[in-house]
């Protein structure tokens, strides 16, 4: 452990000198976001369900069941409150003088967020759609579960909507911080399945692959070559790495990190599972 503690340290010194911002990420001890991203992982386990079916001729096949939206949003009110305690502590009404929105508020927001997948399905956030159609679909949802609030929660029920504006628009410190969240629990998944040696994988040549999928292929470093259903020798890519450079280098999704924290998550959770970090991202550090 010393020397995971050690290459933390090391990696989040260069990480702060090249992502843009004040940060606060000192306030926490290497040893602290360690024990964090133990606590993360757990919930992330929860939401890893080993399931059995029947294959051919009633042979048992064990395998891992998708996170489901539920286990999802679990999973991300787990990060979020780490994250709201890593800057606030026990002091929440502190949330609401700074930047107008309450814990309770971001909380709901968080478990809200993808309650919308019920009826439009889970579209990926990538460039084989629409971004303006699926927001639009979504908050049109947002408005129809709003109308169920009693009478007494209306401005809370404006606030919420409001924040997902601001979240879709990175726009404000809550957006920031509940679009941070969300994209990190996907890497958090993938780096946890990584661990018990399921990663959801990538083919090269995948229809599916968008345009950013295949510039995050062309640098990761670590391809997996199997043979796929056709029987043909194919390379595949982790989707832990490819979303670990989306949000690090591809889009930079790292300047919405006010506090360096979900990177801090992050390379501590790398190194945990795969006891390096990326060269390609240390490149970017010289």
């Amino acid at each position: 452990m010393k020397d995971i503690l050690s290459e933390y340290s090391r990696i989040i010194e260069q990480e702060s000198r090249i992502i843009p911002g004040e940060h606060l990420i000192d306030a926490f001890s290497s040893q602290e976001i360690y024990n964090t991203t133990l606590q993360i992982a757990e919930y992330a386990d929860s939401s890893l369900v080993s399931r059995s079916y029947n294959r051919i001729y009633g042979l048992s096949h064990q395998c891992v069941a998708y996170e489901s939206v539920g286990a999802h949003t679990n999973l991300l009110c787990a990060i979020l409150d780490r994250a709201i305690s890593y800057q606030y502590g026990n002091d929440l009404t502190k949330i609401y003088d700074d930047h107008g929105y309450s814990y309770r508020d971001l909380l709901e927001a968080a478990r809200r967020h993808d309650l919308a997948e019920n009826t439009i399905g889970d579209l990926p956030d990538n460039d084989m759609f629409n971004r303006e159609t699926k927001f639009s679909k979504e908050m049109q949802y947002h408005k129809n579960f709003s109308s169920l609030y009693p009478s007494r929660e209306v401005s809370f029920s404006q606030n919420i909507d409001r924040l997902f504006v601001e979240m879709e628009e990175k726009s404000s410190w809550a957006g920031r911080l509940l679009y941070s969240a969300d994209k990190i629990s996907a890497i958090i998944i993938t780096l946890q399945l990584d661990e018990i040696g399921s990663p959801p994988l990538m083919e090269k040549n995948a229809e599916e692959a968008s345009r950013r999928d295949k510039a995050e292929m062309e640098i990761c470093e670590n391809p997996i070559s199997r043979t796929n259903r056709h029987g043909h020798k194919t390379t595949y890519y982790r989707a832990s790495e490819m979303w670990t450079m989306d949000w690090l280098k591809i889009r930079n999704l790292v300047q919405y990190d006010d506090s360096l924290f979900f990177t801090a998550l992050v390379v501590m959770r790398t190194l945990q599972v795969n006891r390096k970090w990326y060269k390609w991202r240390e490149k970017d550090y010289w």
